[in-house]
């Protein structure tokens, strides 16, 4: 009987440290500290053990082991053997392998406040001895193995969670400008420029008049391209502000803008959004492999890829006005007509 009393009691000791150390590391040390400053009561109790961090750890570990290595002597010292092989694995699996997965519950977090200050005067008197076993047993693990995160989509599945996580207090739309910050690098020019059928060009050939301010006006943009001849070539640029003022006949030719930016179709965003800062360009023209004029590309395009934000550009400033959707979930653009 007495045996089946210090058996009993030596589960319940090892029970304990794993469901306590449990509760300590259900959250980042950081965010418990939070809580805690907040005022939650809880929090605050847990936080004066928890703060030891790794010491308390290898200490709460310790105490499991000794316990559970105490019962397992214990059943093969009173009982047959292979009673005691069945208890004792049953013993580690319950101690070691399903409480501290299970789903940590009231009791346990109840237990663990009640535990924090006889925990906490332990941990003044043991902390160095424990904190350098800490130490020895984390050396042992790659924190980036722990942390799962290699690559970029490793990182957005982590940020995935995070929005529909119950206790998560980071705005949607700033977990949303992450995710398309991390996209960003592996974007291309082809991803978001205007396509050539979608963009509204002038020849060089054409006059200044009422006409023509009409027909530019009603197109709702305020940048174009100049447009050469058959092979469609982009010879210049005219902005709407650099015209709205003639008061007399002059061609496209003597006022177009000639400083004519070129960026290939597969050329990375993080390099044109560089050049864009160094060039001071108001629009590049998109080409293939080919060198076939096949859209063009401003640098608002390049920041709503970064920003998600659809918009219609009309200010005198930004000299680009092309209606995009940015689609949340690929980062990528999709091109509207302007309406009339």
């Amino acid at each position: 009987m007495f045996t089946i009393i210090w058996v009993i009691a030596l589960i319940l000791i090892a029970l304990c440290a794993v469901s306590t150390n449990k509760v300590f590391h259900h959250l980042p040390i950081l965010e418990l500290k939070r809580q805690a400053r907040s005022g939650q009561s809880i929090a605050k109790a847990l936080y004066r053990a928890a703060n030891f961090g790794q010491s308390l750890q290898a200490f709460l570990l310790v105490i499991a082991l000794f316990a559970t290595g105490g019962s397992i002597a214990l059943f093969f010292s009173n009982m047959p053997l292979w009673l005691a092989l069945i208890l004792s694995a049953f013993d580690i699996g319950l101690i070691f392998l399903w409480v501290p997965y299970s789903r940590l519950t009231s009791i346990e977090t109840r237990l663990a406040v009640l535990l924090t200050p006889f925990i906490s005067i332990c941990m003044h008197y043991v902390q160095g001895p424990f904190d350098r076993l800490g130490r020895i047993l984390h050396g042992y693990y790659d924190d980036d193995a722990i942390a799962g995160i290699y690559e970029v989509d490793d990182l957005l599945k982590v940020l995935d969670k995070q929005k529909t996580h119950p206790g998560n207090r980071i705005p949607v739309e700033d977990i949303d400008r992450a995710r398309r910050a991390l996209r960003f690098g592996s974007k291309t020019v082809g991803d978001i420029y205007v396509p050539r059928k979608a963009v509204i060009g002038v020849k060089p050939t054409d006059s200044v008049g009422p006409k023509l301010m009409d027909q530019l006006h009603k197109s709702g943009h305020t940048i174009f391209p100049v447009i050469e001849g058959k092979s469609e070539k982009v010879v210049g640029i005219i902005r709407l502000e650099d015209i709205v003022n003639i008061k007399h006949s002059i061609s496209i030719s003597e006022i177009m803008n000639t400083d004519i930016h070129y960026v290939y179709d597969d050329a990375l965003i993080n390099n044109i959004l560089d050049d864009f800062f160094e060039s001071r360009g108001l629009i590049f023209v998109v080409e293939n492999k080919f060198n076939e004029f096949v859209g063009i590309v401003t640098l608002q395009d390049v920041l709503r890829l970064i920003t998600g934000r659809s918009s219609k550009q009309k200010s005198s400033d930004t000299k680009s006005d092309i209606i995009t959707i940015v689609d949340e979930e690929t980062g990528t653009e999709q091109v509207q007509p302007p309406a009339d």
